[in-house]
């Protein structure tokens, strides 16, 4: 019965995500977005230069793994981009499956059949399918690499241990924000309850892996950008999100003209010198300027932090709108939503299309239900109470969570849909158990 339960899941999660397949079949520009391009361009002059380069420089904000999973399909010429989706649609199915996977792991098979019954059919994640982004490729990187991870954590077994450190190094090149997760893991290695030399010496592996893969992209980056880094990811978000949004909060300006003016103070800097910055001295000018207007006001940019990061459970439906052409982005709701809230933002989107609001309201109303059930899991607790791997997943959701900020969007909780499905499973489960307990029994 279990069996044919999760077939019928499986089956759900295929034909949905066929049916928006077909509707965006010959139709490549509803899957780019303005990062999409970015990506594109790293994997043609990789495909015709060899080189990782953007406008002639060396690249050091995005990572080379998802520009090289887009080269893999252009070996179809014109339709290297169908390629793409449809590997990426593959990927999104196994995630369910790895989803109950964790769940009968951690719990059992009925949590199991819940978490991948809410993960086929989360919204996000089926969008992300279908962009030209690396959000479902490194999704089905970080679930793959915290099934390996919660097996060894309950095995002490070496293989899931080292397995799980090569997929997480290697997911840190699809998205740099995989190093959140290694940097985690190790912790949960050192705090779990086995002997200290067991402990030392799971997490000097899983980090002498992690750093051994990461290591000679660093060392790219010094030679080819002279930056110490591996990625300016994070210094130049919080550049052209962050600090705008603490001086326009200071200096009570709307947030897209602090935006712009920041913008303006880096071509400034990048026209004032002679010879041109090298993307090494661009991001550590940046990050230095960031690192200024922040510790000036660390109070506000603490609260803007939080409630910028606070845009990751937003519902997200608005991406599959735009991949199956019912309306466009990239006219500024982003910027009305951090400036007038939800409302405003909702308002502008749907402008003269109130029928597509409400074909939202649906898939709104189920994943508010979700969040209510993963509510009841963290209230209840339920055979989770002193499990190590469930601290590595609530510490992996707040983790993703919080180092979004002002430059959040829903898309970034596609890495982190599954574990909040497995958490509203968990919540199902509890609640269950809550009602058949307080039942009066007769006879």
């Amino acid at each position: 019965m279990e069996a044919r339960i999760l077939r019928i899941i499986l089956f759900i999660a295929v034909l949905i995500r066929l049916a928006v397949l077909a509707a965006a079949w010959n139709a490549p520009d509803r899957l780019e977005t303005p990062d999409s391009r970015g990506y594109v361009e790293l994997s043609e002059t990789l495909v015709g230069e060899g080189s990782f380069t953007r406008e002639n420089q060396a690249e050091i904000f995005r990572t080379p793994g998802y520009p090289l999973f887009l080269t893999a399909g252009r070996i179809l010429g014109a339709s290297w981009w169908r390629a793409a989706v449809i590997v990426q649609m593959v990927l999104g199915v196994l995630v369910v499956y790895l989803t109950f996977i964790l769940g009968r792991m951690l719990c059992d098979r009925l949590v199991g059949l819940w978490a991948a019954g809410f993960q086929a059919v989360a919204l996000v994640s089926i969008a992300a399918s279908f962009r030209i982004l690396s959000d479902s490729l490194f999704a089905f990187m970080l679930i793959s690499a915290v099934l390996l991870i919660v097996h060894h954590l309950r095995t002490l077994k070496w293989w899931s241990l080292l397995c799980g450190a090569v997929v997480a190094g290697l997911g840190c090149y699809v998205r740099p924000v995989g190093l959140v997760f290694c940097v985690l893991v190790v912790i949960v290695l050192i705090f779990r309850r086995v002997a200290i030399t067991r402990r030392l010496g799971f997490a000097g592996a899983l980090a002498g892996v992690v750093v051994a893969l990461v290591v000679p992209w660093v060392v790219r980056n010094h030679l080819a950008a002279d930056y110490a880094g591996f990625s300016s990811f994070a210094g130049d978000s919080m550049y052209f999100f962050s600090a705008p949004k603490v001086l326009a909060e200071v200096e009570g300006l709307d947030v897209a003209v602090a935006r712009r003016q920041m913008r303006q103070e880096d071509q400034i800097r990048q026209e004032a010198s002679e010879r041109g910055r090298s993307p090494g001295q661009a991001a550590r000018w940046r990050a230095r300027r960031t690192r200024e207007i922040i510790l000036g006001h660390p109070g506000i940019y603490a609260r803007v932090h939080l409630l910028g990061s606070s845009a990751v459970f937003l519902p997200g439906v608005t991406d599959l709108l735009e991949v199956l052409g019912v309306t466009s982005g990239q006219r500024g709701t982003l910027d009305i939503l951090h400036r007038e809230g939800v409302i405003a933002a909702v308002r502008h989107y749907f402008s003269g299309k109130i029928w597509a609001l409400l074909v939202c309201v649906p898939a709104v109303i189920v994943l508010l239900v979700k969040y209510a059930f993963v509510l009841v899991c963290v209230i209840g607790k339920i055979r989770w109470k002193m499990d190590i791997g469930v601290w590595l997943i609530v510490l992996t959701v707040m983790g993703f969570v919080l180092v979004g900020g002002p430059a959040a969007t829903p898309r970034f909780r596609v890495p982190i849909e599954p574990l909040l499905s497995l958490g509203g499973a968990v919540g199902v489960v509890t609640l269950a158990g809550w009602i058949k307990r307080r039942k009066p029994k007769t006879g």
